[in-house]
């Protein structure tokens, strides 16, 4: 049974490959979208999810529902006791991977007429796989989209995956299409905007409190829109979807921890840090700028608004805390070599004094002649 608990991995498929326009970690180029279910079934769900041809399919119909793989075998079966898998069937190996990097055993790929071997996997009457006939696999772009990679192109028009549900046949209509990605640089000039505008502000303000307020508010907003993203996305591994709670988190904790220590003069250094981090969480979503489709995310703009708000952020609040590090540390410079003139000159006066001399310290009057020694009496 072994190979039975290998398959129950169907419910949490594996992360995507890298395809042509298609990366690892949940971002994409294509969109694939259900167009039809003929006939309609009530109470039969099917949706696409992610970006590498997820495939999700809820049964309240109360019928027995059949899914057909590439050599229209049965693949996959889901009634009232739950999800069954067909051990024989080629797609129950493939699927298991986006780009179907998967060894199949012999028995599987020999003969697609053999009788079914159905393995429960699941008692629950939902199920999720990655359907190669839904997403691109190539590791390059299709020719339409290398020829003009700027305009729309539906790659596969009319997908289908075929069902059988209670011997009837049913099936399942959808197109694959390639989404041109943004423009990078674009949205690099508007992290560079939203950098010069907080830096003049805070500059301008010379204000800490403008600055933890400002701080607060990018990091908890930014960080809350992207945390919701990966929270939802289906093919994300779990350190990604908790890489926003844990900056987000820690920029708070820096800020907080400056807020109690902060100096009298310019913000505390614990404030640059929470800039950095800042600009290393939006670094780590950078991919965002390049691609189309995020898993997770309906509307795409919106964690690219908070990926370039964190970069230009992040980046005025440290380097506007190292300018003031930089300011502090030039006027100490120059009160104590004040202190060290001052403190050589009253030297110098006592030492005057001592001798029989006396010296003043202040500058003497327009047009007067300044005495350095008292004068002869003959």
């Amino acid at each position: 049974m072994s190979v039975a608990a290998a398959l129950a991995t169907l419910c949490f498929p594996t992360t995507a490959a890298a395809h042509g326009g298609v990366d690892d970690d949940g971002y994409s180029n294509y969109e694939s979208t259900i167009l039809s279910i003929v006939p309609a079934v009530p109470g039969l769900e099917i949706t696409t999810y992610g970006v590498a041809g997820g495939i999700r399919l809820e049964n309240r119909s109360g019928q027995d529902v059949v899914v057909l793989g590439y050599d229209n075998e049965p693949y996959l079966r889901i009634n009232d006791s739950g999800t069954f898998v067909n051990l024989n069937s080629r797609a129950a190996y493939t699927n298991q991977s986006p780009d179907a990097n998967v060894e199949v055993p012999e028995r599987a790929s020999a003969d697609p007429t053999a009788e079914p071997e159905w393995v429960q996997t699941s008692r629950r009457k939902y199920v999720r796989w990655h359907d190669h006939r839904s997403h691109w696999m190539g590791t390059q772009p299709p020719d339409a989209v290398v020829a003009a990679p700027s305009q729309r192109h539906v790659v596969y028009e009319g997908w289908e995956i075929p069902l059988i549900v209670n011997s009837k046949p049913v099936t399942v209509t959808g197109d694959l299409v390639y989404i041109p990605p943004p423009s990078r640089t674009q949205w690099l000039l508007i992290a560079l905007a939203v950098f010069g505008g907080a830096t003049l502000l805070l500059y301008v303000l010379r204000s800490s409190r403008a600055m933890l307020l400002l701080a607060l508010l990018g990091a908890l907003g930014c960080s809350a829109v992207i945390a919701a993203s990966r929270a939802t996305a289906e093919d994300v591994v779990p350190s990604r979807r908790l890489w926003p709670f844990i900056t987000g988190g820690v920029v708070v904790l820096l800020l907080l921890i400056g807020s109690f220590s902060k100096k009298k003069s310019g913000p505390p250094l614990f404030w640059g840090l929470a800039g950095a981090v800042l600009v290393g969480a939006s670094i780590a979503y950078f991919k965002a700028l390049s691609f189309s489709s995020i898993d997770g995310a309906p509307d795409a703009d919106r964690i690219r608004w908070s990926v370039v708000v964190e970069l230009g952020l992040g980046a005025a609040i440290a380097v506007l805390t190292i300018v003031s590090a930089i300011e502090n540390l030039m006027i100490n410079r120059s009160v104590a070599a004040l202190m060290e003139e001052h403190e050589a000159n009253l030297a110098a006066r006592d030492e005057a004094v001592a001798d029989g001399f006396p010296v003043s310290l202040d500058p003497p009057s327009a047009g007067s002649t300044p005495m350095t020694h008292p004068p002869h009496s003959n």
